[in-house]
């Protein structure tokens, strides 16, 4: 449990998470709309440790400009059933 809250706790992972179990893949400029009062260095930081966890996945494409989505793994897709209970509560 005490892994669990040190890899997902927090003000705005539970809600990236969320997101993202919802739409699936995301982009880094949706996202953002999605949670309008986060500044982008929170987002950004947040999304990196969300990736050093291996709960998210980011996906960048060579093009200008430059695109960049983001989507749950294989770990973080257990997490769904509990995040739909919590959104439920």
């Amino acid at each position: 449990m005490y892994y669990t809250l040190s890899v997902i706790g927090g003000r705005w992972k539970l809600a990236i998470l969320f997101h993202l179990g919802r739409e699936g893949v995301i982009r880094y400029g949706q996202l953002k709309k999605l949670l309008p009062p986060i500044a982008h260095r929170t987002l950004s930081q947040q999304l990196k440790e969300l990736q050093l966890h291996g709960v998210i996945s980011r996906k960048q494409y060579n093009e200008m400009p430059t695109k960049v989505e983001y989507s749950l793994t294989k770990k973080a897709e257990k997490l769904l059933s509990i995040f739909n209970l919590m959104n439920q509560w």
